[in-house]
């Protein structure tokens, strides 16, 4: 499986989303980074290596509420910070990302920074279009005359290779789930070196996409040790005032710099056996005649018998079975491939799948005669042609046993119904 990097520097500049964090002070209690992008992320804050956290696919039970960890406060000593951030795309399409930094003040609404506003916040991106995937390993923004990398707080090249300024996504991206303002409680939107946020190269699955920011902490003000109190008590004058115990102040030690290579899992592969759909066949119903045997009359007076032929009753056909009505088809419903309609009794009905229409997101949603969505059996990410199996268990989205009748199954890409098929369920003794 090709594999195309995101890594993304997020040094923040100042983007103050509470007007009175400006300059104000902060008693910090904790701190936490929350990411979403398109997959794996990886995050570093001044230096330091924190974690990882995988794509979030909301169609598959994911919760945005796993995509934050917690930050050390002593990585975060002022006034500044340097947040990078590296994202990996196993099954690429688009390149694409969104942050916000939550630090929790004693007393006070959290202060935040996140990349809501690129307009406001100053966001410098870095767009490599030739590497990622099977594009090769591309270029790393190069370390300066100081030897610093580009996700240091002190980096300065003399040449800067952040130029771009970073647009809103504006396309189709439903089933990543997003995280929210702290503050506002608003949806905080991707951010890409293009609206369209696609890559580039052969299937759209290359790019890497590098940010870098500075953003400004204010003042932290820690809570001071107890003082210890003395009270005078009588004592003889040869012995000596107690001697007072000295205070601690508190030293926050950077830790070392950790590089953090992915190493890409290859991906078992299947190789589905076309399964050709079940057929109806109309049996004819037999005719039959009932046709008597002659009965002989012996007429004793002559020697040779006589043959009375009894005629043949009159035969009434059997009225054909009643039609089944056609199921009227939705206005709504794409083009309904007829050839391709199935019949089933007992479920699970296996339903062949193949991706001719490009790369994308492919979708297959079941739903009633009516029109109602009753359950999506298969929704993954597809780069090139091939083909694979969806199952249907017959069931409703609550679980319960779906009664006979006309079905419809719809075939999505990227959320736009391309064609549909006709699934019939039938009874016992259908």
């Amino acid at each position: 499986m090709p594999v195309m990097k995101k890594t993304l520097c997020l040094g923040f500049f100042a983007l103050w989303l509470n007007p009175i964090s400006l300059g104000a002070q902060c008693a910090p209690v904790s701190a936490r980074i929350c990411e979403s992008g398109d997959d794996t992320t990886q995050v570093w804050v001044n230096g330091s290596y924190l974690g990882s956290k995988d794509y979030c696919n909301l169609s598959s039970g994911c919760s945005p509420d796993s995509l934050c960890f917690p930050v050390p406060l002593g990585k975060l000593p002022g006034p500044q910070v340097c947040i990078a951030v590296e994202t990996t795309n196993v099954n690429p399409v688009m390149v694409f990302s969104s942050w916000e930094l939550e630090v929790d003040c004693a007393g006070n609404k959290p202060f935040v920074v996140n990349s809501e506003n690129p307009a406001e916040s100053g966001i410098s991106l870095d767009w490599d279009p030739a590497g990622g995937s099977s594009c090769g390993l591309g270029h790393f923004p190069p370390v300066d005359g100081q030897g610093n990398n580009w996700t240091d707080l002190a980096y300065n090249p003399a040449s800067n290779p952040f130029t771009l300024t970073g647009e809103a996504v504006t396309a189709n991206t439903w089933s990543c789930a997003r995280i929210m303002n702290a503050f506002t409680g608003a949806v905080i939107p991707y951010i890409s070196y293009a609206a369209g946020a696609a890559g580039s190269g052969p299937t759209s699955a290359c790019g890497v996409l590098y940010w870098r920011q500075i953003a400004k902490l204010p003042v932290w003000i820690y809570a001071s040790p107890p003082t210890a109190v003395f009270t005078s008590t009588p004592t003889f004058a040869s012995t000596p005032p107690p001697t007072p115990i000295p205070r601690l102040t508190a030293t926050f030690i950077p830790l070392p710099f950790f590089t953090f290579t992915p190493i890409p899992i290859p991906r078992p592969t299947r190789t589905p056996t076309p399964f050709p759909p079940p057929r109806l066949f109309q049996v004819p119903t037999p005719t039959r005649r009932l046709k008597l045997k002659p009965t002989p009359t012996f007429v004793w007076a002559t020697p040779t018998p006589t043959w009375t032929y009894l005629p043949l009753p009159a035969w009434t056909p059997s009225p054909p079975p009643p039609r089944r009505k056609p199921t009227p088809i939705p206005a709504w419903l794409p083009t309904l491939v007829k050839a391709q309609a199935v019949v089933f009794q007992t479920p699970p009905v296996e339903i062949y799948v193949t991706f001719g229409d490009g790369p994308g997101r492919y979708q297959l949603e079941v739903v009633d005669a009516k029109g109602n969505p009753l359950e999506v059996i298969f929704d993954k990410k597809i780069v090139g042609a091939g083909d694979d199996w969806a199952a249907w268990d017959g069931k409703d989205g609550r679980g319960h046993d779906a009664p006979p009748g006309q079905y419809f199954v719809i075939f999505y890409k990227d959320g736009k119904p391309l064609r549909s098929i006709s699934v019939y369920k039938s009874g016992a003794g259908h």
